[in-house]
């Protein structure tokens, strides 16, 4: 692939992370919440069952800890499957990106063809002389006209 094609898988992919990243970012926001929602709920269920004396604090403290590892655990089976979706998701480029990637490509070889080449190098000086001659009319026409 040409430098064109980088740039504009770059360019597609930049987007698709960012997207990826927002969606993460929110949906982290809402495990958190959800998890935080149920410990507390949690926690006073477990004050209300046991009293808040030394041995029955320690049984509540055991039983959060445990708590606290299933709830890693479901978390740990259940986020990795999106997280490696939505990668996979960010870095295939969709249909357009495509196109643009393949005109790029043939772009360039139809740039750097001999045909093409052989076209453009004369094709190029009769521009610049034609240039140079329109610029050389415009300048002698904006001199100064000599009155007699």
């Amino acid at each position: 692939m040409n430098s064109l094609s980088w740039l504009i898988y770059a360019i597609h992919l930049f987007g698709n992370l960012g997207a990826l990243l927002a969606t993460l970012a929110f949906a982290s926001f809402g495990i958190l919440a959800i998890v935080t929602i149920c410990r507390l709920v949690g926690n006073n269920d477990r004050i209300e069952k046991y009293g808040t004396r030394g041995a029955e604090r320690a049984a509540i403290n055991a039983e959060i800890k445990d708590t606290n590892k299933a709830i890693a655990r479901m978390a740990l089976k259940f986020v990795w499957i999106p997280v490696v979706l939505g990668l996979i998701a960010s870095v295939i480029p969709d249909r357009r990106t495509m196109y643009l990637i393949a005109a790029s490509e043939i772009g360039e070889r139809v740039v750097t063809s001999e045909k093409v080449v052989g076209v453009f190098d004369p094709s190029i000086d009769l521009l610049k002389n034609w240039i140079k001659s329109e610029n050389d009319k415009i300048v002698e026409s904006m001199k100064p006209s000599e009155k007699k």
